[in-house]
């Protein structure tokens, strides 16, 4: 974990467990389980003496604060890495200058503030039931794109993305599940289709795919769906085989999709896109 100034959240893993911490809020569960989750995450323990652990209890003391989770042992910790100096001789360790350390002591004076007085637990609203998965496996769509590239789902409207639709592109559901048994994600890989016409469930019997890497993972959401013109051509039965072949190409994971909330946006490409070439052959069977 290197700290990169006084500040803390000046460190990638610390910005990192920042968002880890704000994903796993939204799910239901007391402050030990969600602590639990989170030191599997990023392979922590208790022992302060470890390089850039001090740190790490400190932010997870700080999250845990500002989003009314109660857990003792988090509120001991992060204290335990103030008041017995081992942040401040963990960061001299690590070069730290006097004018940073300096700093680092103001952080650390309220963030205590801020541990003595956390949001109430009653204030952390959790929903009774996890998200719903806006795709289902074996699910074909067909979408408009531009310049060979499905419409940038961040992007509120076509207008606000200036998306001006010149071709046709379509991709399959092949896998989908939930991370932490609670969040939805799904994997899907784009087809090589006529990229000059609307395709029929045919055409993408007979397609292969374009990805190298095999599939990409995404955190599914209608409204991206929506905004991009999906259009369901049909549901097919997929080789789980050859689903389980093509996950193994991908350097990508399920829980990566989740915590950066990927969106099928990314990789929803036509064969009119130039960087893309026809791999693996995939092999479909007609769902009767």
């Amino acid at each position: 974990m290197g700290v990169w100034g006084e500040g803390l959240y000046d460190d990638d893993e610390a910005c990192d467990l920042r968002d880890t911490i704000s994903l796993l809020s939204k799910m239901p569960g007391d402050g030990e389980s969600i602590l639990r989750l989170v030191l599997e995450q990023f392979e922590r323990d208790d022992n302060l003496s470890e390089d850039g652990c001090p740190a790490f209890w400190m932010v997870v003391a700080d999250q845990f604060a500002k989003r009314g989770i109660s857990c003792e042992r988090v509120v001991q910790l992060g204290l335990a890495a103030i008041d017995t100096g081992v942040d401040i001789l963990d960061l001299e360790a690590r070069g730290m200058d006097a004018s940073g350390l300096a700093g680092r002591k103001k952080v650390h004076s309220k963030l205590k503030d801020r541990i003595a007085n956390p949001k109430p637990p009653g204030s952390r609203k959790v929903p009774q039931s996890p998200p719903k998965c806006a795709v289902a496996v074996g699910q074909v769509y067909a979408f408009p794109t531009m310049n060979g590239q499905g419409m940038n789902a961040w992007f509120s409207s076509w207008e606000e993305a200036k998306f001006r639709p010149d071709g046709w592109g379509s991709l399959i559901i092949l896998d989908a599940g939930r991370v932490f048994d609670w969040f939805p994600w799904a994997a899907y890989t784009p087809l090589v289709t006529d990229p000059s016409k609307e395709p029929d469930l045919d055409a993408v019997m007979k397609s292969k795919t374009l990805f190298s890497d095999g599939v990409a993972f995404f955190a599914p959401k209608a409204s991206h769906m929506k905004k991009m013109g999906m259009k369901l051509l049909g549901c097919i039965d997929v080789s789980q085989s050859a689903v389980n072949e093509l996950k193994k190409l991908s350097r990508q994971t399920p829980k990566s999709a989740v915590m950066c909330d990927w969106s099928i946006c990314s990789g929803a490409f036509s064969r009119d896109d130039p960087a893309l070439g026809k791999v693996a052959v995939y092999d479909l069977k007609a769902r009767s």
